[in-house]
């Protein structure tokens, strides 16, 4: 099993990025979020958790920011029905957290926005998921909160006061986002200069 994959990004489309790995590029199918935050961050080099789908005719690669990520993309195919790409296609429609959330409060609409998955298989999804992701939930919020003391480390060795920092955290936490420190290192400069 390959458990994750470090090195430089040599292609990213919607739906697979290519990582070379000392002199060995490999496909990883990634979902559309993590495409569309891999182009904006502009990153040379990035850290995707993968998992290894075995076929009869293929080995297929499917690639994660985070380690949480990927855990959740396991739960989901092991749903009957449920398939790497389909996992694929409902990562792709949002974050882990707000689909975490959608399964725990039932929430069979916001699954079938995935492309093909439909209202069967996502109720399908909620009855043999509902009960086992609390731990994932929680993983994603402490993760969450990790990322702002991490932010906050770097914000007051800029010479920012702590005060100031904890009151522009609390206040902006919608505008403060990304995946990674450097893209949310980005939107609270912004947020300060205003200030």
């Amino acid at each position: 099993m390959i458990y994750s994959l470090s090195g430089k990004i040599t292609k990213i489309t919607d739906s697979y990025a290519v990582i070379n790995v000392s002199g060995v590029g490999y496909k990883v199918f990634i979902p559309k979020r993590t495409a569309d935050f891999l182009r904006s961050s502009a990153l040379s080099e990035t850290t995707l958790y993968t998992y290894l789908a075995v076929k009869d005719d293929a080995l297929d690669l499917y690639g994660f920011l985070e380690d949480y990520e990927l855990a959740f993309f396991e739960k989901l195919i092991s749903v009957n029905g449920v398939g790497p790409k389909s996992a694929q296609g409902i990562m792709s429609i949002s974050s882990v957290d707000e689909l975490v959330g959608a399964i725990v409060s039932e929430r069979v609409e916001l699954l079938t926005r995935a492309s093909g998955i439909g209202k069967k298989t996502a109720e399908r999804i909620i009855l043999e998921l509902r009960g086992r992701l609390e731990h994932l939930g929680e993983q994603a919020s402490v993760t969450s909160l990790e990322n702002d003391l991490e932010l906050e480390e770097v914000l007051s060795g800029l010479g920012y006061s702590r005060f100031d920092i904890k009151k522009l955290l609390s206040e902006n936490k919608e505008k403060i986002t990304g995946d990674t420190l450097q893209i949310r290192l980005k939107s609270a400069l912004k947020l300060l200069k205003k200030q």
